[in-house]
């Protein structure tokens, strides 16, 4: 094709005249910048949408998806700062680390399922089912009469919160085009940052006022019930592959793979947040559970790595085998680990040894957040700009390792400045590297394996919490009730972490001036002692960057 008639072609599309054209590599480097533009659109509006909505129904469409990740980003950051209003209300401070990973626990164990249900059945419909499953665990949370209540529906909530966002980032990416994918995919991480950062203050104005903690889960539903109602009647039916019967869909999902993954997460979970507070450790039901935690794990190996009584394994085997891609999925879980650790203890930090209000604790969250959020946008421009996954990386690493030093040695009397400069510095660092490796898994692997890659790192991002915060939780409460116990010689009927129920303000104020700055100082240096997986998160960040050998991604020509 000529310049010449590429011109005439701008103005008969100026005219709505269509003509067909073809796009050839050599034709299209000639043409004149300013006829590209209309050269583009008359093939993109030949090569026709990938979906039926246009108008106002396309935009109920991409805001109710992008409610589910604002939902998300919501219950994200609301949990931590009710944790300690719930905690009072049940009298069940020793799952208190349970209730916090339950969301994470249901989360990682079948996200990667979603991903293998996302790919057999029709995404509308699968999408519907986790927004259901996510309502359900909201619903068992809010009106939750008891702790284990609460725990359950904090796992259904995961379950349906891991599909969710599998769902969104599946149907967004099927109904738009090439050209379009960038702008959309970009919505659902701005309204989850919105939703972090206004969770604490919701959250807090909710545990606080006379509506309850309970309403930080109902608020929830209210949302869940509209959208998941558009996207049922507005939705097109959409497949990632070729459509297949339900029988021949449900035989060709691990579930296998799922049990033991369950199995195994679930018992080691259940074991860490047991240990020491509901039974000993070295009694019966602990080493069982650890006992069969590990089984799972060793059976859990060979059966990916032969695809034992499945040919679909829910562990991309193949991409496993790339060192970049384990470095990858370290640097997701250093990052969920620096950020999580720090979001559920800087709440505790200053309602237990501050004796400050839920929402005053919220507010305290948010220098922790809103760098993570912004760092992250900031981080995805560089590394889109000058192709570089290292820079990030190490100033990232540097970022978290420093601040999380710093936090590891808060006490009774630092000032609220200080931690605020502290959390300043661990979100800039995890922001900094959270989505590396997801742009970096997209080239690291060949197109076939990229869901499969970036289902992985959404495995680690969510399974990395669910460990830590038990193990978190685990270390500061078994050091607390041994310290305050070893303050109180003569009172050992005296359950020491009953000191973070409701009857705490009036236990301690039956105690002199001495004992109570004493139990005070032992709480909040327990309440430091989990940053030491925060710690450890920035130095194996800092290693792993190394192994990456300056990669240059190609991000403009994936764009």
């Amino acid at each position: 094709m000529k310049k010449s008639s590429l011109v005439d072609l701008k103005h008969k599309i100026s005219a709505n005249t269509l003509e067909s054209a073809d796009k050839d590599t050599k034709t299209y480097r000639d043409i004149r910048p300013e006829d590209k533009e209309a050269y583009d659109s008359q093939n993109e509006f030949l090569a026709g949408s990938p979906r039926n909505l246009h108008g106002v129904q396309w935009v109920l469409v991409v805001s109710s998806l992008i409610s589910l990740s604002f939902m998300l980003g919501l219950d994200t950051t609301i949990t931590p700062v009710t944790q300690a209003s719930f905690t009072n209300s049940f009298q069940s401070v020793n799952l208190l680390g349970f209730s916090s990973a339950a969301f994470f626990l249901g989360a990682a164990t079948t996200v990667l399922t979603w991903s293998q249900l996302y790919g057999v059945f029709d995404v509308k419909w699968t999408l519907v089912i986790s927004i259901i499953v996510f309502e359900v665990g909201s619903i068992i949370s809010g009106a939750a009469p008891n702790i284990n209540a609460l725990v359950t529906g904090r796992a259904f909530s995961g379950v349906g919160g891991s599909g969710m966002a599998l769902g969104v980032w599946s149907m967004l990416s099927l109904t738009t085009t090439e050209q379009e994918a960038p702008f959309y995919m970009r919505l659902p991480n701005l309204a989850w940052g919105i939703g972090i950062i206004l969770g604490p203050i919701i959250g807090g104005a909710f545990a606080q006022g006379s509506a309850t903690w309970r309403w930080g889960y109902y608020i929830q539903l209210c949302v869940g019930a509209m959208v998941a109602g558009l996207l049922a009647l507005l939705l097109p039916s959409k497949r990632s592959q070729p459509r297949t019967g339900f029988r021949d869909g449900i035989t060709s999902i691990d579930h296998i793979g799922t049990l033991l993954m369950i199995s195994s997460l679930l018992c080691f979970v259940l074991a860490i947040n047991f240990g020491g507070l509901s039974y000993a450790w070295n009694s019966g039901s602990v080493i069982a559970l650890f006992v069969l935690a590990g089984l799972s794990s060793i059976t859990f190996v060979p059966q990916q790595v032969f695809g034992c009584l499945t040919h679909n394994t829910i562990l991309p085997i193949a991409i496993l085998k790339e060192a970049k891609i384990w470095t990858m999925f370290l640097l997701q879980a250093c990052s969920a680990t620096a950020f999580f650790v720090a979001c559920y203890f800087i709440p505790l930090h200053f309602q237990y040894v501050k004796d400050e209000t839920p929402l005053e604790a919220g507010v305290h969250l948010l220098p922790l957040v809103i760098p993570t959020f912004a760092a992250a946008m900031i981080s995805n421009q560089l590394t889109r700009r000058n192709a570089l996954l290292e820079p990030c990386l190490l100033v990232g690493g540097s970022l978290v390792l420093i601040g999380s030093s710093l936090m590891y040695g808060v006490d009774a009397y630092t000032e609220s400045s200080k931690i605020y400069g502290y959390s300043i510095l661990i979100g800039s660092g995890a922001g900094l590297f959270v989505d590396t490796p997801l742009l970096a898994c997209q080239q690291l692997v060949s197109p076939v394996f990229v869901p499969s890659a970036m289902a992985l790192m959404a495995f680690a991002r969510i399974a990395a919490p669910a460990i830590a915060l038990s193990i978190g939780f685990a270390v500061f409460l078994n050091n607390a009730q041994a310290e305050i116990q070893s303050m109180l010689p003569n009172d050992r009927s005296y359950h020491a972490t009953s000191m973070f129920g409701g009857d705490a303000r009036q236990y301690l104020g039956g105690l002199d001036v001495r004992t109570r700055h004493q139990i005070m100082r032992a709480i909040a240096d327990t309440l430091a002692e989990p940053y030491a997986l925060v710690i450890a998160s920035g130095v194996i960040a800092l290693t792993s960057a190394g192994f990456l050998f300056w990669t240059r991604l190609n991000v403009r020509a994936r764009q």
